[in-house]
């Protein structure tokens, strides 16, 4: 285990692409700690916030991967223009930003805690999914829509207790995919599968949808 080095503590990893997985976990114990990960790099255990709000992690690699995930409300994930990140494990950070080109990307069977996945600005940032996943993320886009949403495996993502959904495009590339609603939410977005007659768009609750489906 590893705890950032004293207060608002900025830590570097290289620019080359790097193999951190014997690293331990990694704590932030102040909200202004900064992790900056400079390369694609995989992290088989925890990144985690001492308490809700603690850290922040910059992604400027080609696909830094969270395999043991975010945890315990990590203040803020930063991906900067055309990287990419992603979950490996159940995850929780209080806020997403998802650059111009680039893609949070959360693998099956994982399940997402925030209170707001969104572009870094307006129209930027994918947020794909490549199977099933719970997201327990209040709001999706909130200041600064994504410019899509892509549900690229077989399963359902449900997007448990969304209010506000906000993206320029949502997709469901995989035939099998099911994109649900379970809570009383304004969505603004396109929807379109990648095959005529598949997917599923479900919602058990109220949803005013402002967009097209097809």
């Amino acid at each position: 285990t590893t705890s950032a080095p004293g207060n608002n503590a900025n830590w570097a990893f290289a620019a080359a692409d790097n193999d951190y997985t014997g690293l331990g976990q990694i704590t932030f114990n102040n909200n202004a700690d900064k992790l900056i990960i400079n390369s694609g790099a995989q992290l088989n255990k925890a990144v985690r916030a001492n308490a809700g709000g603690n850290g922040i992690i910059e992604a400027n690699g080609s696909n830094v991967i969270f395999g043991g995930g975010i945890t315990n409300g990590v203040g803020l994930l930063d991906i900067k223009d055309g990287k990419a990140a992603t979950l490996g494990a159940a995850s929780n950070v209080q806020v997403a930003k998802v650059g111009n080109g680039s893609s949070l990307i959360v693998a099956n069977n994982v399940n997402i805690t925030s209170d707001n996945i969104r572009g870094n600005n307006v129209d930027q940032g994918t947020l794909k999914f490549d199977g099933t996943s719970t997201v327990n993320a209040t709001k999706i886009g909130d200041g600064a829509k994504l410019n899509a949403v892509e549900l690229s495996g077989a399963g359902t993502v449900n997007f448990a207790n969304t209010q506000n959904f906000d993206a320029t495009k949502t997709t469901l590339s995989h035939a099998d995919a099911v994109l649900k609603f379970s809570n009383d939410a304004d969505v603004e977005t396109e929807i379109g599968t990648a095959t005529d007659g598949k997917a599923k768009v479900r919602g058990s609750a109220d949803i005013g949808l402002k967009g097209n489906i097809g």
